[in-house]
């Protein structure tokens, strides 16, 4: 959730808790009551949606953490022996490219990080015989290359997950656009009623359905406003 969608949800709240405090007042006005349970009910299906939302974004990123630090942890012991070896028999090339060091590993972005494993990868296995000197085994070769290969398919899940999470943001779209909707075509125009009969309640809705700005700089009036003045006017 952005810093808008979270005014707008902190503003679906406060007036809320408005309508907390007044509508009991009035039970016999069945419209109002009705919206103010309507409202609540979006608000809770809002909250739940974007914390299944947190819960499965986290989850993906915390299996392809696990993944990546696995791989490095594998990766660092094969390739310094590696980069011994081809210092030892001038080759700079392949020396070049062993010579890693984990905390290089872990700032590379995805798509680096997994070109560079994989020729590290390619290196040992083309070098393993020489490399059994530096007691380099088969297994932990092959055991490297399952890691990289699961690193690559969690990345690649990753991906598919910020795909899902764009489609449950658009779910989240709709609905805030249902919110606005019922504030402000619905709540807005039957608060209007108790303008000159509650002016209090009425004051203080309006002021709720300001849209606070929790932490920057205000970029323009948002169309789920009611038209009102900064400070609404006491009543006389």
């Amino acid at each position: 959730m952005n810093k808008s969608d979270s005014n707008k949800l902190s503003m679906y709240r406060a007036t809320d808790a408005v309508l907390d405090l007044n509508v009991p007042k009035y039970p016999g006005h069945i419209m109002l009551n009705t919206l103010k349970t309507e409202l609540d009910t979006s608000i809770e299906e809002l909250i739940k949606k974007e914390k299944e939302l947190q819960t499965v974004f986290a989850g993906k990123t915390s299996a392809k953490d696990k993944a990546k630090i696995a791989m490095i942890e594998s990766l660092i012991p094969l390739s310094r022996n590696l980069f011994v070896f081809a210092k030892r028999n001038n080759k700079e090339d392949l020396k070049s490219i062993a010579d890693v060091k984990k905390g290089m590993l872990v700032r590379m972005k995805e798509n680096e990080l997994e070109i560079r494993a994989k020729q590290i990868k390619d290196l040992l296995v083309e070098n393993k015989t020489a490399l059994a000197d530096f007691s380099v085994t088969e297994e932990e070769i092959t055991e490297l290359g399952n890691k990289i290969t699961l690193y690559a398919e969690t990345s690649n899940e990753q991906d598919t997950g910020f795909t899902g999470r764009v489609s449950t943001n658009t779910g989240l779209d709709l609905m805030f656009a249902n919110i606005d909707e019922l504030l402000k075509e619905d709540l807005d125009s039957i608060m209007e009623s108790f303008k000159e009969k509650d002016p209090a309640f009425y004051n203080a809705y309006k002021t709720a359905r300001s849209i606070k700005d929790l932490g920057g700089h205000n970029k323009g009036k948002d169309d789920s406003q009611p038209d009102q003045p900064t400070s609404p006017t006491e009543p006389q």
